[in-house]
């Protein structure tokens, strides 16, 4: 008699689940979870669907897609991998920051940039934005000739290559060559407003002169040197010899300065009254701003002024004061020549300022015949230079023929 085993209930086997897919009960309740891989921080990603099939369908999604960046890294060439390894290694000290970040960025502030102009063509496209805009050709000479370096020492760069290293060794190159600390000044500021406009245009993201990145050289400045009452007298008759006495004037008595006495015209001086007023426009003066110096009779500067410019009660003036730079270069030559004396650079403009304190002492009417906005130049190198007696000869200077009618008289 065969013996047979008892017959046992067969159990139900589940389904078994792709890679990655797994299912959770809880309370009864089952869900399905699909692994996503792991997030930039290295935290594992999950997402939860409440049927098997939609957990499937994710899951397929995410391999094809993983596949597929796996393809697109090896079809990228050794050398391009090797960037990407290179980079990630640069960027390794900067936690959170990517290679797409890194790339945007590359993109937006350097590729951005034009890049076929060098520096010696920017250099020229600079002084002519400039000399469209109206400004002087004094101002334009000195722009060529302190821009003049960047073209001989970087002229083939881009605006961009140029590093704080260069500028600091082109300023020890000028100190060994014996420029002075305001030489270097000028030369460092100029290229620095140049460098401004670069970035501003676009053909640099960057300035390497900074004042904060090269130190300025530090200027000392001396005592302000002025002419005497005898040296005065002498340019007033050595000028007004060279017809150029009412440069000398407006010069040594209202302190306007060369470059303003320049663009001067007939039309800029009006008699108002016992006053002759003189309105420096904008376009006239350093600044940007419009300029009036007033001149009534019974003050020391107005009678002089008036003796020079209005012995006889009218205003006696060419249609333009100084006929042509050229013309005023050329005499200046022969007067310089004449006078005797060391010329002093601005001498005329700081002899004004310093006889007008010394026998008004009214800080802010000097301050205001100057143009200046505030008394701090004033204060700073003016006061104290010489004495009231002084001043007094020298607002007493009139022409040989106005003195040789008080004499008479």
């Amino acid at each position: 008699m065969s013996k047979h085993k008892p017959a046992t209930k067969s159990r139900k086997r589940k389904p078994s689940l792709p890679r990655g897919v797994y299912r959770r009960t809880v309370s009864g309740s089952t869900s399905f979870l699909v692994s996503l891989g792991r997030d930039e921080k290295g935290k594992q990603r999950w997402k939860a669907f409440p049927t098997v099939e939609e957990a499937i369908t994710e899951r397929l999604l995410f391999e094809q897609s993983k596949k597929q960046e796996g393809e697109s890294l090896w079809m990228l060439r050794p050398e391009q991998r090797a960037d990407a390894v290179a980079a990630l290694e640069l960027l390794k000290d900067y936690p959170g920051e990517t290679l797409v970040a890194a790339a945007d960025f590359y993109v937006r502030q350097h590729l951005s940039l034009s890049r076929n102009k060098r520096i010696s063509e920017l250099v020229d496209r600079y002084i002519a934005k400039r000399e469209k805009a109206g400004v002087g050709l004094a101002t334009l000479r000195n722009l060529r000739c302190r821009l003049k370096p960047l073209k001989e020492r970087w002229g083939t760069r881009l605006a961009n290559e140029v590093t704080v290293a260069d500028v600091e060794a082109w300023d020890a190159d000028m100190e060994r060559k014996g420029l002075s600390p305001l030489s270097r000044r000028h030369y460092l500021n100029n290229a620095g407003s140049f460098y401004r406009w670069a970035v501003a245009n676009k053909f640099a993201f960057s300035t390497p002169l900074d004042p904060l990145a090269v130190t300025r050289p530090k200027v000392r400045r001396g005592t302000i040197r002025f002419f005497n009452v005898d040296q005065c007298r002498q340019i007033l008759s050595v000028f007004s010899k060279h017809d150029l006495g009412n440069y000398a004037v407006l010069g040594l008595f209202c302190g306007i300065r060369p470059e303003e006495t320049l663009r001067l015209y007939r039309h800029h001086f009006k008699i108002d009254g016992d006053r002759i007023v003189i309105t420096l426009d904008a376009d006239t003066t350093k600044g940007v701003w419009r300029r009036v110096i007033e001149l009534p009779r019974g003050t020391p500067l107005g009678d002089a002024v008036w003796a020079w410019l209005g012995g006889n009660g009218d205003l006696e003036l060419p249609e333009k004061i100084v006929p042509s730079l050229a013309t005023w270069r050329r005499r200046f030559r022969k007067i310089r020549k004449e006078l005797g004396f060391p010329w002093i650079k601005d001498g005329m403009r700081h002899t004004a300022a310093t006889f007008h304190f010394a026998l008004s002492r009214d800080e802010i009417a000097t301050s205001a015949l100057l143009g200046h906005t505030t008394t701090t130049m004033l204060r700073t190198h003016y006061k104290g230079l010489t004495t009231e007696a002084e001043a007094k000869k020298f607002y007493a200077l009139r022409p040989k023929s106005t003195s040789n009618e008080q004499h008479n008289s």
